[in-house]
């Protein structure tokens, strides 16, 4: 609940384009990757 609503102001404070988001997502992949290895 409160991670949803952090992320909800974030995306209203910074508005990322198409190509921000993109790359929003490849990181947050990465991350998710790095914190649970395959």
């Amino acid at each position: 609940m409160f991670e949803a609503d952090s992320e909800q102001k974030i995306r209203d404070l910074f508005k990322p384009g198409p190509v921000e988001l993109r790359t929003l997502e490849r990181w947050s992949d990465l991350t998710k990757g790095a914190k649970y290895p395959r």
